[in-house]
């Protein structure tokens, strides 16, 4: 049900840059940023990128300023020889641990074999026009016309047609704009089609409560809790897991006093996001400055971050406060 295409570059990846003395944190989606500015842009590709996949990202980087960053589980001796003749790449090397800068290859201490440390690279275009409109309309049960629509997720009425065509027989054209045709299965399918927000996501620990956690990951950037603290806020149901934050602009958050985790071992997973409609339908949810995700994606971040078998009677919540909430709105505007 729940398919994760995060872009995942772990805490230990941004440990192994910092022995090879590029202290990095994401800035964005696409790129983390040094201590001195300099930007690193992520490569795509596989675990064990051959060198001509890696040409190929310079060839598409190098208008940009900065480096490009390659992790691999263990550098090819094709890719070895590129790193070592092409200063513009940076290469890590998660399983032996190593770091490639200047040319030169640094050894760190080995990792977990098991850490999930590089990025993964999804398939196909992200239906997040489409998304984002299934969640519009199930905050409300007001019909929306494809220009307001246009507007508020700041893409072309030509995207919006062709998101209205995915979403088929889920919605119908009222007098007035588009509804949810029913708000139930609506919401089942967008919940299913989330494909992840994408863009950097790291992982770090701290033994202060969650809440407090992810206020302190919020400082200093446009930010919105998902996961279980959402899933609360919306529905409360059961002691938080982990925090779920995304954040619109990238942050240290060693300088808040949390330590460097992994996926399989964290308190927070802090997100640059790529999908530029989550404060959207954020605010379609909580007009003004929204602190939660809407229910659809908390639900998406329950069901993928939880481990103690009941993420399914969360989102089963989250579903049940929605149709109210949209039941409710009929009641009031009559």
């Amino acid at each position: 049900m729940c398919n994760t295409l995060i872009h995942v570059i772990s805490s230990v990846v941004l440990q192994l840059l910092a022995s090879g003395g590029l202290r990095a944190v994401p800035f964005g989606s696409e790129a983390l940023r040094t201590d001195d500015g300099q930007e690193l842009w992520i490569a795509r590709g596989s675990r064990r990128p051959t060198p001509s996949d890696v040409e190929a990202e310079l060839r598409r980087l190098e208008d940009r300023p900065g480096r490009v960053l390659v992790t691999t589980t263990a550098a090819s001796s094709g890719l070895a020889k590129l790193a070592t003749a092409q200063p513009r790449l940076v290469v890590v090397e998660t399983l032996p641990g190593a770091v490639w800068v200047d040319g030169v290859r640094r050894q760190a201490e080995p990792l977990d074999p098991g850490a999930e440390t590089a990025p993964r690279r999804p398939r196909g275009p992200r239906p997040y026009s489409a998304l984002a409109i299934a969640r519009l309309l199930l905050a409300s049960p007001l019909p929306r016309t494809q220009t307001a629509i246009s507007a508020s997720l700041g893409v072309s009425q030509a995207a919006v047609s062709l998101a209205f065509r995915r979403l088929g027989s889920l919605v119908i054209h009222e007098r007035g704009g588009w509804v949810a045709a029913d708000p139930g299965a609506l919401f089942d399918w967008a919940v299913d089609e989330y494909p992840g927000a994408g863009g950097i996501a790291t992982y770090w620990w701290s033994d202060r409560p969650l809440t407090v956690q992810a206020d302190d990951a919020s400082l200093g950037t446009r930010s919105l809790i998902s996961g279980d603290l959402a899933a609360d806020h919306w529905n409360g149901w059961r002691v938080s897991e982990h925090a779920v934050v995304y954040a619109a602009h990238g942050l240290d958050p060693a300088k808040y006093g949390f330590a460097a985790a992994s996926p399989d071992d964290y308190t927070i997973e802090i997100t640059v996001p790529s999908d530029p409609t989550l404060w959207t339908t954020a605010h379609a949810f909580r007009a003004g400055d929204p602190v939660f995700a809407d229910p659809v994606v908390a639900s998406f971040d329950v069901l993928r971050t939880g481990s103690t078998g009941d993420q399914a009677d969360a989102v089963a919540r989250l579903r049940e406060w929605t149709l109210q909430n949209l039941a409710r709105q009929r009641r009031s505007n009559g």
